[in-house]
């Protein structure tokens, strides 16, 4: 499938649900991860009018996170380093549903005040996957946009679910394969 390349905004009722059937379609179908990482990340960016998107990953350590794919300028290609994005991942952790700073305040004990004046339109959603919150779909821009509608939420939270369901069966694929391999190159004992 191919990926388009310009920004179009997804604001219908119409072009969402057909965004979100998409998605889901590819979700079910798609064996290559970083098609999957890119196709998400555009359309989120799309979908929330913002600048910059990212799908991310939690790694080893509770503060330690990996970028599966984004749109716009970030710090870091590949380990996310920027503290004030951490710490919108953290409180949308503990919240448990998506944070939308154009409805919420985000306290500035805990991210920078000059961030947030230089990004005054962020979005956060959980990814659920085994029961936890690992995953993170991150947007952010630099323009105050309108205040997201409740049909733009309800939306995102339908397609951050179905990210997250897609997600966790490409982490179990290569789980299994890597179990498969790890089988394959162990020696056959015989009696």
């Amino acid at each position: 499938q191919r990926i388009p390349t310009q920004a179009v905004r997804i604001n219908s009722d119409s072009n969402r649900f057909r965004a979100l059937c998409r998605v889901v379609s590819f979700l079910r179908t798609i064996h290559d991860a970083d098609k999957l990482y890119a196709t998400v990340t555009e359309t989120a960016r799309n979908m929330m009018n913002m600048e910059r998107a990212a799908l991310i990953l939690q790694t080893d350590g509770q503060d330690t996170f990996r970028f599966l794919a984004s749109r716009g300028e970030f710090e870091s290609e590949e380990i996310l380093t920027d503290k004030n994005i951490i710490a919108i991942l953290n409180i949308t952790r503990q919240i448990g549903y998506p944070l939308d700073a154009s409805r919420s305040q985000i306290p500035e004990d805990k991210v920078a005040e000059d961030f947030l004046k230089a990004h005054p339109g962020i979005i956060c959603a959980p990814l659920w996957i085994r029961d936890e919150v690992t995953g993170f779909l991150y947007l952010d821009s630099t323009r105050r946009s309108a205040e997201q509608g409740s049909e733009d939420q309800s939306f995102l939270v339908a397609f951050s679910q179905q990210v997250a369901l897609g997600l966790e069966r490409i982490l179990l694929y290569d789980q299994l394969r890597e179990t498969m391999k790890n089988r394959q190159s162990e020696p056959m004992l015989t009696a």
